[in-house]
């Protein structure tokens, strides 16, 4: 009930503004398949695949992006 209503956009505007703050000027992060979209809507771009491994040995598929 909670998607497409831009909760995700408002975290990820205030934690990189917080981080701004602090003087942060690039940003990194691992995103699941169906983040990719709003991340990049939001200025990432993927830069490496990676695979993360969980406890019950399921493979997630992760893209790592960058942002600055």
């Amino acid at each position: 009930d909670h998607s497409r209503k831009g909760i995700g956009r408002y975290i990820i505007n205030v934690c990189e503004e917080a981080a701004k703050l602090n003087g942060f000027t690039r940003f990194e992060l691992g995103a699941t398949l169906p983040g990719v979209p709003l991340y990049q809507a939001m200025g990432y771009h993927p830069v490496q695949n990676a695979d993360a491994v969980l406890p019950d040995g399921e493979i997630l598929d992760i893209i790592k992006m960058k942002k600055g």
